[in-house]
Formats: structure tokens, C-alpha cells, sequence
């Protein structure tokens, strides 16, 4: 039982931390801060996840991710409730007879910290929306499954990633090709607004493609970076008609949180490798991860060497991969990391020149030394001399 809990953990999570942030918003911080301390302390004390368990009920963790959807909504709904006026639904009147509290009557005298600090929290939890969804925007052909991914990324302002994730980088990882590779010497913040726009670029490219036999409107109409737009709309406009601009300001800024949060996940599992353009996609081009908190509760996506791979095999069927480079701690630890770009680079400059001698091929090194001049960066500008020291 515990091999199906471990996955649950995410749509248990949400809803929890989004009741505290909304009633008690310095609380809902204070959560936020309890669950990144939990994550980086059983990275760091319990053994690795090196096992891929057997499951007899497949369909039972297959379901798991679609679980997103009513935490999600629950999330917003406490959004919501903190960013109206008055007692939105008298959901507070209700909990204060339930539980003998006195919150009903303090969304309407909060400050915009409170709000701002609850929007953070619901912010950090429903980050999980895409690795929930990136499950299920990969299930190609089971067209429900690709639908109900879109819908809780657009939860979070972000149904777009639908496109880009599985039709460019999956295609073009590890080259300049893919907005979502970050390059050596690029910090984070740098790295999240180049590759969002780049993102939409190539979605809105890919969607062109697609259509270009149709006329202007159906273009439009069809056009799924488009869609995926208006189906966020659709929640800021209900936050809007609940809880006015306020309430809009605190969904942006959720989708905002998320954004970038996931765009954290995203520089730290491919950074600084690189691959031949059209070259096979092999385990040494991700950074891999085999953390327990890590892998139980982002549905094995720091597996990523082996989902590159096989992009079409499940999340419980993801196995670690002995031949790809591995990052030492948890996502979460390098994520904290990464946030200090000095200090990112120091811990990555030394692993990525071990890559470059060790699992590079020839063209990969040349590609390699190439990355480290134009990076312009200290840390990397002397790698290949002392490389070549090292096998003098």
C-alpha cells in the first residue's frame, strides 16, 4: 500500500497547506518553509530510491495524477475565499461551527501581505500541477489523459507547456534548438524568462505549422496556444466576478509562483549538457536523481534520464540510471541552490567538466569547450586547460 500512498502525497499536500494559508496566511508561510525543510531532510538522511516497485493495480497509480484537478480547485476556491470580501460562502461561519475558530470576519480587514503571503503558498503547492500534468500531456494518444493535463496547467497559466515540453524538448534537449536546456553560465532568473518566451515562441510556431492549411479564423479557433490562454482566462475571470482585481492580482501571482518554480525544475535537470543536433538522446544527456522525498513525490520525474529516453513509459515504471550524471541531493536542495547563482556555479562547474572528459563524446567536447567560451563565465572559462592538465 505504501508504493500507491507515495504518490498520493502531492494531492493530500495541496489541499492542507492551501486551508492553513487561506485561514492563517503567516502560517501557510511557515508550512511552506516545513515542507521545503522535510523535502531537503529525508534527501539528506535516508538512503537512495533505487527500486521501481511492481504494482498489480496499474490502473490505481496511472489515476493518480488526475487527482490534481479537485486539490487544484480547492487550492483556488481558499485563493478565492482569502481575496473576497466578506465571507465568500459563508465558508467561514461554516468552519467556525465545525471547529470553534473565529476566522469569517478576517478576509475583509487582512492586509495585502496577507494575501500576498497566502498567494505564495498556494503558488509553491500548485508548482506540482505540472509534474502532475506532464504525465499526462506525454500519453499521446489517449486524447483524455492529454485534455485533463492541459486543464491543470491552465490552472496555473501555462497550458502551452502541453505543446512545447513533448514536440520541442523532447526533440531538441540539450541543444540551442530548446528554450528549456539552460547553458553554462546562465543564472536562473536569466535562464526562466528565456526559456518562457521561448516557449511560447515555439508553440505558437508549431500551432501555425499545424493549421496553416486552414483559413485565418479557424486558425485561430483551433490554434491550442490560444485556447490554452482563454481556459486560464476562464479562472482569472472567476476570480475576478468573486473577489475583483484583488482576486485577479492573487491568481497572477499563484501562476507567476509556478512559473518560475517550475522553470527551477527545468534548469536543473538538463544544465549545462549538451548534445550533437539530431544526435541520439542517450541517459548522460539528464542530470538524474535518485533522492527518496524527491522521487516519491514528483512521480519519479527526477528519474529523468531514463523518461528522456523512453518518454512514452509511465512514472511508476521509471527506473534509475546507473550511466547518467547525478546530481547529489534532492531537487528541492539544488533548487535552493540555484536560487544563488554564485553558488550554483561553483557546485556545477566541476560536475560538468567531469561530464565533458568522462561521458562527452568527441563532437560533444567540442560543442562543450564552445559552450565554455561563449558562457564568458570564470567558472568555465578554464575547464578545457584544465582538463587537459589532468590527462597530462
Amino acid at each position: 500500500m505504501h508504493h500507491y500512498l507515495k504518490h498520493a502525497m502531492l494531492a493530500i499536500t495541496m489541499p492542507a497547506l492551501a486551508l492553513l494559508a487561506a485561514l492563517v496566511p503567516s502560517w501557510g508561510l511557515y508550512g511552506t518553509l516545513a515542507l521545503i525543510a522535510y523535502q531537503v531532510a529525508v534527501d539528506m538522511v535516508t538512503p537512495r530510491e533505487l527500486t521501481t516497485p511492481r504494482y498489480r493495480f496499474t490502473w490505481g497509480v496511472d489515476a493518480l495524477p488526475c487527482l490534481h484537478i479537485p486539490a487544484s480547485l480547492f487550492c483556488l476556491a481558499m485563493l478565492m475565499w482569502r481575496a473576497a470580501p466578506g465571507d465568500l460562502w459563508g465558508f467561514g461561519q461554516w468552519f467556525d461551527s465545525q471547529w470553534g475558530t473565529s476566522v469569517a470576519g478576517q478576509a475583509d480587514h487582512d492586509s495585502a501581505s496577507a494575501l500576498v503571503a497566502t498567494a505564495l503558498a498556494i503558488g509553491f503547492v500548485m508548482s506540482t500541477n505540472t509534474i502532475a500534468a506532464h504525465e499526462l500531456v506525454h500519453r499521446t494518444t489517449n486524447r483524455l489523459a492529454v485534455v485533463i493535463g492541459r486543464w491543470i496547467l491552465a490552472m496555473v497559466g501555462d497550458a502551452q507547456y502541453a505543446i512545447t515540453h513533448v514536440y520541442v524538448h523532447h526533440v531538441a534537449m540539450g541543444t540551442p534548438r530548446d528554450p528549456s536546456t539552460a547553458r553554462r553560465g546562465e543564472n536562473l532568473y536569466a535562464f526562466a524568462l528565456r526559456s518562457t518566451l521561448g516557449q511560447y515562441r515555439d508553440a505558437w510556431a508549431i500551432e501555425t505549422r499545424r493549421l496553416h492549411h486552414h483559413n485565418r479564423f479557424m486558425r485561430l479557433l483551433k490554434n491550442k496556444v490560444i485556447s490554452g490562454l482563454a481556459m486560464s482566462a476562464l479562472f482569472a475571470l472567476a476570480f475576478h466576478a468573486f473577489a475583483g482585481l484583488r482576486g485577479v492580482a492573487a491568481y497572477l501571482l499563484v501562476a507567476v509562483t509556478s512559473k518560475f518554480l517550475l522553470e527551477a525544475v527545468e534548469y536543473i535537470q538538463h544544465y549545462g549538457l549538451v548534445r550533437s543536433p539530431g544526435g541520439r538522446i542517450e541517459t548522460r544527456h539528464s542530470w538524474d536523481c535518485t533522492s527518496r522525498a524527491a522521487c516519491h513525490i514528483m512521480f519519479n520525474l527526477p528519474r529523468h534520464a531514463h523518461h528522456h529516453v523512453d518518454a512514452r513509459a509511465p512514472y511508476w515504471a521509471l527506473k534509475p540510471s546507473a550511466d547518467a550524471p547525478e546530481l547529489p541531493w534532492g531537487y528541492v536542495a539544488h533548487i535552493l541552490m540555484a536560487m544563488v547563482p554564485p553558488l550554483w556555479q561553483r557546485f556545477a562547474a566541476p560536475r560538468l567538466a567531469r561530464w565533458d572528459e568522462t561521458m562527452a563524446n568527441a563532437a560533444e567536447r567540442e560543442l562543450a569547450d564552445c559552450a565554455n567560451r561563449e558562457s564568458r563565465h570564470p567558472a568555465y572559462a578554464g575547464m578545457k586547460a584544465i582538463a587537459e592538465a589532468d590527462r597530462g
